[in-house]
């Protein structure tokens, strides 16, 4: 029977197991991801977008934190092959529902800075 040739010997990381919080990387990656998608399409009702932006960012960071550290962990042979693709997933996830989120919650502070503006004016 042929053996797998990317498989059969690697390394230390052959028998290692892989990160066991790979399915929370992933969860808190597409939760954050949903959440800061779910507070753009609510910029109508400011303070729930606000809201939702501000834990879709806080849930973002964590998780693109926590894949950073298991990538890490998996490029350097500590872990095993098994759960990479969920923690990768997890962590581009992160960073992309970070981003996202960041940049909503950039445009909610311009426009409460441009509305206490126009009031001032307004008033003078």
């Amino acid at each position: 029977m042929p053996t797998m040739a990317g498989y059969a010997g690697m390394g230390a990381a052959s028998g290692a197991p892989g990160s066991r919080n790979a399915g929370l990387i992933l969860a808190l990656g597409i939760l954050s991801l949903v959440m800061s998608v779910l507070g753009g399409v609510l910029c109508c009702c400011m303070p729930l977008s606000g809201v939702m932006n501000l834990i879709a960012l806080a849930v973002g960071l964590t998780s693109a934190l926590m894949g950073h550290g298991e990538m890490k962990r998996y490029r350097s042979g500590e872990y095993g092959p098994t759960g990479r693709s969920e923690t990768q997933g997890g962590y581009i996830c992160g960073i992309i529902g970070t981003s996202i989120s960041g940049l909503m919650l950039a445009a909610i502070i311009a426009y409460v800075i441009f509305a206490i503006v126009v009031a001032v004016m307004d008033a003078a």
